[in-house]
């Protein structure tokens, strides 16, 4: 017995899985077999991640209802364009603050739960909004708004961070990137229907009652959707989703010391804020260059439409062949010498080749972001996926403040666009900052040991019961 029990001391923290061997025979022990006889994945994971996607693009074309619309939403609120971007910043800024509490309340309550919260604050914010039309005054229609749109911002951080943890809870290592995909998108898909459905929907001030109306009576739809979300399968789908995690400010500390994470952090960071602040300040930009309302909304949009199929050819080759350094380090430079490139491509009569350019940026950005999300996951392992995504989360927002203040700051004189050179230059030094990530995958390393590991304990258990 010494062999099998100075072994089975080593690992006393998975016991509980080994007992259940003993109902294994030694022909059953290929590790297919193995992860087939302990875990497995439900179909009714894609309803809760189908939820999760319409819970974001709700929130998404909240946040974004008036950027795509800037001369009609100033004279309907008589404020600056500054002023109405202020609309779309304090989504940032509340996100920052609600984080804090967003993060543990998840890992204490669950997914369930946290959805369920969002998409209440997201439902009260929609019909606080819409109760401003009922007000002639502009400035009491304008503070009223702010007022709902607070409330809806902070439905936000339940929303944006939970799917690396849907997707740990519910997916196996061949569909968690994919799955993070799926609900990354949401993201540029709420903002690719908000750039292009808004200026259509919207030709006047009158038709703002009626968007506004729209919006709430989708937003409290989903609210019940919730209900229909089992917090977790009955049995995991790895054996890291089986592990309970360890708690927020123990986690957050360690994760603070992690150089590799630092790295993800700041390149996440970067690459969010410039996309933010062009989704928010693009229109205004591109008017000032003789472009329509309708046209900036259509080159806002190529960018969120082609960072779709980005995200859906780019995810699927990450999962199949995990090549997610290889993705992570040749998207992000590309995306950055795209966004340079917009300082001398943006000026008038030249859409169809910032169409392109546009594409070309949204594919490559999109398509990287779920790499981020899990890589961020892979080199903290065994903290929470939920920890890792919302620091990473809540640094972007914090940048995404400082972008888009500096960019607004940078507005004038357009000719000379400022605004555009601050991000084609910051993006690129940062972008060489990421060709020197070189964490190994810890969660992934950990799954293909485990039924090895296994193999090992059966195989002692059985000497040591020979007589």
């Amino acid at each position: 017995m010494e062999r099998g029990e100075s072994f089975l001391t080593l690992v006393d923290s998975r016991s509980n899985i080994t007992k259940s061997l003993d109902t294994l025979s030694l022909s059953s022990l290929s590790s297919t077999s193995l992860n087939e006889s302990f875990y497995r994945v439900y179909k009714e994971r894609w309803a809760g991640l189908i939820v999760i996607v319409l819970l974001n693009i709700s929130s998404t074309f909240n946040w974004l209802t008036f950027s795509p619309i800037p001369n009609i939403s100033t004279n309907y609120f008589n404020v600056s364009l500054t002023t109405i971007n202020m609309l779309s910043l304090e989504y940032m800024v509340v996100f920052i603050f609600v984080s804090f509490l967003s993060t543990p309340i998840i890992e204490k309550y669950g997914i369930t739960r946290g959805l369920l919260i969002g998409a209440l604050f997201n439902a009260i914010g929609t019909w606080v909004r819409f109760s401003a039309t009922y007000f002639d005054e502009a400035s009491k229609r304008f503070a009223i708004v702010a007022v709902g749109q607070t409330i809806c911002a902070i439905a936000d951080p339940f929303f944006i961070t939970i799917p690396v943890m849907y997707a740990m809870t519910w997916f196996n290592e061949s569909g968690r990137t994919t799955a993070t995909m799926i609900a990354t998108i949401s993201l540029p898909l709420g903002e690719a229907f908000a750039s292009i459905s808004i200026p259509y929907f919207v030709s006047e001030q009158k038709d703002l009652k009626y968007l506004l109306l729209l919006t709430s009576i989708g937003a409290t739809a989903l609210v019940f959707s919730t209900f229909f979300i089992r917090e977790k399968p009955s049995t995991p789908p790895t054996f890291t989703a089986s592990q309970t995690p360890e708690d927020f400010l123990p986690g957050f500390k360690k994760l603070v010391k992690n150089w590799n994470f630092w790295k993800l952090l700041l390149g996440f960071s970067i690459s969010n804020g410039f996309m933010i602040a062009l989704a928010q300040l693009g229109s205004g930009l591109l008017t000032a260059f003789e472009y329509t309302e309708t046209e900036a909304g259509w080159l806002t949009g190529s960018m969120f439409i082609a960072s779709l199929v980005g995200a859906g050819l780019i995810s699927p080759l990450v999962d199949k062949f995990h090549i997610h350094h290889f993705a992570l380090k040749t998207s992000v430079p590309l995306t950055a010498g795209l966004l340079f490139s917009l300082i001398f491509l943006v000026r008038p009569n030249n859409f169809l080749l910032l169409a392109i350019v546009c594409g070309a940026i949204g594919f490559l950005h999109l398509g990287v972001k779920p790499v981020f999300l899990e890589l961020a996951v892979e080199c903290t392992y065994p903290l929470s996926a939920n920890i890792s995504s919302s620091v990473l989360w809540m640094a972007s927002s914090l940048v995404e403040i400082g972008f888009t203040i500096a960019m607004d700051q940078l507005r004038e004189p357009v000719k000379e666009k400022r605004g555009l050179w601050f991000e084609g230059v910051v993006s690129l030094v940062f972008a060489v900052l990421i060709l020197f990530y070189n964490s190994k995958k810890l969660r992934l390393e950990a799954e293909n040991i485990h039924p090895s590991f296994h193999n090992v304990i059966n195989v002692l258990e059985k000497r040591d019961d020979d007589p």
